[in-house]
C-alpha cells in the first residue's frame, strides 16, 4: 500500500528529527553556555508545558481541519525552528527555548495526525497491526537519531563545538524537509480526482 508507506517513511523522520532534537538541546545548553541541569530543564521545560495545554486543541483541530492540514502545517514549523537552531543557535540560550515553543506542539500535531491519517487508510482488518509497524518504525528511527547525532557531533573533523552543533542540526533539517517533501506527496496522491469529485468542485 503506497500510502502506507510513505506514512512510515514520515513517521520514521519525524522522530529522527524529534529525539535527534531532545537530545542535542541539553548538550547545547551544557556546552556552548554552560548552564546548570537545573538550569536546562527550566529552558526546555516551557515547550513542554504548551505542548500539554495545546494537545486537546490540536486534536479537536484536526478532527475539524483534517489530517494532512496539520501534517503540513506542523512540518512547515519543524523546519522553520531546525533551521533558527542552524543558524542562531550561537546568539543566546533563549534561542532554544523560544525555538522549542513552537517545535514541541509541531511534533505533537505531527504525531498526531500521522496516526490518524494512518488509521484512515489502513484496512479494518490491518489497523492493529498496521499502527504496531508504523510505532516500531518510529522508534527505530528515533534510536537512529541519537546515535547518529552523538557519532557525528565527534566524528566531524577541524571544526570547533559551535560549528559541529550547527552541522548537526543542518542534518536534521535535511530530514524535515524530506518528511515535508513526502507529506506534500502523499497529499497528492490522496486527494480524490474522480469525475464525480471533478464535477462537483468545478
Amino acid at each position: 500500500m503506497p500510502g502506507y508507506t510513505r506514512l512510515v517513511m514520515i513517521g520514521f523522520c519525524v522522530l529522527i528529527v524529534n529525539l535527534g532534537n531532545l537530545f542535542l538541546m541539553p548538550l547545547v545548553l551544557a556546552d556552548l553556555f554552560a548552564r546548570s541541569s537545573l538550569a536546562i530543564g527550566l529552558l526546555i521545560a516551557p515547550g513542554a508545558i504548551v505542548a500539554a495545554f495545546m494537545a486537546r486543541y490540536i486534536g479537536r483541530w484536526i478532527d475539524q481541519y483534517g489530517n494532512m492540514r496539520f501534517l503540513i502545517i506542523g512540518h512547515v514549523l519543524l523546519a522553520a525552528v531546525l533551521t533558527l537552531f542552524m543558524l542562531g543557535l550561537h546568539q543566546s540560550a533563549f534561542v532554544i527555548t523560544a525555538g522549542y515553543l513552537f517545535f514541541s506542539p509541531a511534533i505533537s500535531a505531527s504525531m498526531s495526525s500521522l496516526n490518524n491519517e494512518a488509521s484512515r487508510i489502513l484496512p479494518k482488518s490491518q489497523i492493529g497491526s498496521g499502527m504496531g509497524v508504523l510505532q516500531l518504525v518510529q522508534f527505530f528511527g528515533g534510536s537512529v537519531s541519537v546515535a547518529a547525532c552523538g557519532l557525528l557531533l565527534h566524528r566531524i573533523p577541524h571544526v570547533t563545538v559551535e560549528q559541529a552543533y550547527h552541522y548537526v542540526y543542518g542534518c536534521l533539517l535535511i530530514v524535515a524537509i524530506v518528511s515535508l517533501v513526502l507529506v506534500i506527496c502523499h497529499h497528492r496522491a490522496s486527494r480524490p480526482t474522480s469525475p464525480a469529485f471533478l464535477s462537483n468542485n468545478s
